[in-house]
């Protein structure tokens, strides 16, 4: 009699940590779905030089800057061409943080006003191109990740 309850006992103590597993794991679930449909957050900050500026510095054309997608399969679009003095914005849909550098892999050394770091899901960064030129860069985290931007 003392030997079933003791198993009963141990029963609904795996049964509620069973249920207490399913409801962390449904709730990360949910909270990092991507939403593809959902407009680019706005961003706080972007790369201008070695300086990184307020939104209240932020040019005119903000509400008509160009963005990438980056999504869990990658940029979208993977190359895009501008003209010098465009402000280029990522907005990360990937559900997961990504880290945004140019090339080459792993020294992010081509074009530093390109290596934003890691930029959290929902969130937008951007960078103010201000040469022309072919600039590439990838998904620190996903290097096969990659994209382009012509400068004009």
């Amino acid at each position: 009699m003392l030997k079933a309850k003791r198993n009963e006992y141990i029963n609904s103590k795996l049964l509620l940590a069973a249920i207490l597993i399913i409801v962390i794991v449904g709730g990360a679930y949910f909270l990092s779905v991507d939403k593809k449909n959902q407009k680019p957050a706005p961003f706080d900050n972007y790369n201008y030089g070695s300086e990184s500026l307020s939104k209240q510095s932020q040019p005119a054309q903000i509400e008509n800057i160009p963005y990438i997608d980056v999504t869990s399969s990658g940029f979208s679009p993977a190359i895009i061409t501008v003209k010098t003095g465009t402000l280029v914005a990522w907005a990360n849909k990937s559900g997961r943080v990504i880290s945004l550098n140019s090339d080459n892999h792993p020294t992010h050394e081509i074009y530093p006003r390109l290596n934003l770091g890691d930029i959290a899901s929902g969130s937008t960064m951007g960078v103010i191109f201000d040469k022309a030129g072919t600039y590439t860069y990838h998904n620190h985290y996903k290097p096969t990740q990659t994209g382009t931007v012509v400068v004009e």
